[in-house]
């Protein structure tokens, strides 16, 4: 029968149970880090929309009249149909509004600005949901100034 001393000496076997007891810290910082990495694609691929859209709208001669076509754009990059570029992003996930900005424009004129936001729920893998306890969301802004 082998002693205590020569037990608590044996040093077989120590990298597999660090290796065990790390596993957990591994996997968890794995699947965190894919799914932030997806949320900052999905942001991105939003405010990509968000920008086509006020291109669009800063270039129609009646913003306000195109402004459904202009969430659509957003959405799924077409005018009319398509995919969603990020998946579950709707249309009614985007708000339009007009400002007036005056300062130092030609003579003390103003410009009109279009401000395009959007609040879409993150889904993602469901790794960061359940970490953060769910409700997370991507928030995006984009202003144009109307015309030129």
């Amino acid at each position: 029968m082998r002693s205590f001393r020569t037990i608590k000496e044996d040093e077989s076997g120590v990298a597999a149970v660090e290796f065990a007891l790390m596993l957990p810290f591994f996997v968890v910082f794995l699947f965190g880090s894919l799914d932030a990495a997806y949320l900052l694609f999905q942001s991105h691929r939003v405010e990509q929309g968000l920008e086509l859209s006020g291109s669009y709208l800063s270039k129609a001669p009646d913003p306000q009249s195109v402004s459904a076509s202009a969430r659509q754009l957003a959405v799924t990059g077409e005018l009319t149909g398509g995919t969603p570029r990020v998946k579950g992003w709707s249309a009614s996930d985007i708000t339009v509004t007009y400002r007036a900005v005056s300062g130092e424009f030609r003579e003390g004129d103003s410009a009109r600005v279009v401000v395009i936001s959007s609040v879409h729920d993150y889904k993602g893998f469901g790794f960061l949901n359940s970490i953060m306890g769910g409700g997370l969301k991507i928030r995006a802004t984009h202003e144009e100034r109307i015309g030129a």
